[in-house]
């Protein structure tokens, strides 16, 4: 195993030049260069498929990241959403969700698009699961100009981002229709007036010679993962009295995911604490007040801090003016929730690869990880090194991860000597399954095209029996079982 230390000059594309005067050798030693590199990594090793890049647009350190999303404003004349096609930079430790609110909050570059929220603040974007949660202040709007805001934000998350519903928080409550809930913004596929005619005649009250209490709406309700550390969402439809919305939410918490097989109900499902539950709501200081009897929670005990969060995410999630829940049950006491003491919990899923038991393939896993931290690709690629302690065959931790970056749209993954020393005891075969796992749980982030691998700082020349770790290498999607 060689190495040598990166260098402005090593981070260019590789190329080889040798001062020789014999075409002939040139021509011999270019072929055996080549044949000498394939392995069952997928790598851009054959110049003739490298990027013309230069070493200010490939890994050179501070590389921007560059990413190019839609984003949508209204058109006043005719009530349509248009796109505005940007390309935007991505600060180092900022989500990609947070560069694209921040611009579209700043407004459209054409005079004659608007949103109604323009210059608003930013106060904090949320992922999980399907679901986003955008909280933004400002000063005050009408219900109308909230809608058209909220289908604005709806439709240039869901176009980048790879969800599928969206809710708003406007000066910290969801937006609601008359003081009724709303549910999550889907995609916008006509005029935003006429969907928002559409969303109030939703209501029985505005339904004329309806005697009909019923309404239906997509529904974000939050359940605890396997490990009990994080709460995920799981969005589902539900129809309700609008008489009755919270007794109807808390019954739909206790009848546990439906679609999901990683997260888990946290409410017991017979039932009985319905029947001496009571519900009131202080309107001045926006409290939602629970009273409980029986503990409505599977646990014995106090509830955790886990359980008390997917309760308050999920009411404060569905009902307008509400940004504070206390919970009185029974001997367990009192618990005040609010947005500050149930941060920190809320989960994302990402999507890892780790090499099948006899390291032919990859498989695709789940986990969890904060919310918070889930566009830090050194969190991403932490996740898997926890998750293969066992997998790679031989003992790995997170010290072993000195850091990952990304630089433009190349992923530099910097592992300890001591990792690639306990791992080239394997065979070629068996070090490329290792590695394309990393690479292939890197490339889940969109941003990122390839990687390339150091150890302790130094770039990689020559790898186990006939490999080679110098270029930056591809996801392979042919070896995921």
């Amino acid at each position: 195993m060689t190495f040598g230390r990166s260098s402005s000059a090593d981070l260019k594309p590789y190329s080889l030049v040798y001062n020789m005067k014999n075409k002939t050798i040139c021509l011999i030693l270019a072929v055996v260069l080549f044949l000498c590199s394939c392995s069952s990594i997928k790598e851009n090793d054959y110049i003739g498929d490298l990027p013309a890049l230069t070493v200010g647009s490939v890994i050179e350190e501070g590389s921007p990241q560059i990413i190019k999303p839609s984003l949508y404003y209204l058109d006043p004349q005719t009530n349509k959403l248009v796109v505005e096609a940007r390309s935007l930079i991505v600060p180092k430790n900022m989500a990609v969700e947070e560069v694209i609110m921040e611009t579209l909050l700043a407004g459209p570059t054409q005079s004659s698009l608007e949103i109604p929220c323009e210059d608003y603040k930013l106060d904090k974007v949320e992922k999980s699961g399907s679901l986003i949660n955008v909280y933004i202040s400002g000063k005050e709007l009408n219900e109308r100009e909230m809608f058209f805001s909220s289908c604005c934000i709806a439709d240039s998350m869901i176009e980048y981002c790879n969800v599928s519903y969206v809710s708003v928080f406007f000066n910290g409550f969801v937006f609601g229709i008359n003081g009724y809930p709303c549910g999550p913004f889907t995609k916008t596929d006509v005029d935003v007036e006429s969907l928002y005619q559409e969303y109030i005649a939703r209501y029985p009250a505005n339904q004329e010679g309806s005697e009909s209490k019923n309404i239906t709406l997509d529904t974000p309700l939050y359940f605890i993962t396997e490990s009990g550390e994080f709460i995920l969402t799981e969005v589902r439809s539900v129809t309700y009295n609008i008489d009755s919305f919270v007794t109807d939410i808390l019954y739909q918490l206790a009848q546990g995911p439906k679609y999901n097989f990683n997260i888990y109900g946290f409410l017991t499902s017979d039932m009985k604490w319905m029947n001496d539950m009571e519900s009131s709501i202080d309107a001045e200081n926006h409290l939602l007040i629970l009273r409980f009897e029986t503990n409505p929670f599977r646990r014995t005990g106090a509830p955790s801090k886990q359980e008390m969060s997917a309760i308050y995410y999920t009411l404060c999630g569905m009902l307008p003016n509400v940004d504070a829940v206390i919970l009185d049950i029974g001997t367990s006491g009192m618990v005040y929730l609010n947005k500050s003491n149930t941060a920190g919990n809320l989960g994302q899923n990402l999507r890892i690869y780790t090499p099948y038991y006899d390291f032919t393939t990859i498989s695709p896993v789940n986990v969890t990880i904060s919310s918070e931290s889930a566009h830090q690709i050194t969190k991403r690629i932490a996740a898997l090194i926890n998750r293969n302690n066992s997998s790679f065959g031989f003992p790995v931790s997170d010290k072993d991860l000195v850091s990952a970056r990304i630089e433009g749209s190349i992923c530099i993954v910097d592992l300890s000597s001591e990792f690639y020393e306990k791992l080239s005891k394997f065979s070629d075969a068996r070090i490329s399954v290792v590695l394309q796992s990393i690479v292939n749980t890197a490339a889940e982030d969109s941003r990122i095209k390839t990687v390339l691998f150091l150890s302790d700082g130094a770039r990689i020349q020559n790898y186990g029996e006939n490999l080679s770790l110098f270029y930056p290498l591809f996801p392979n999607i042919g070896i995921i079982s």
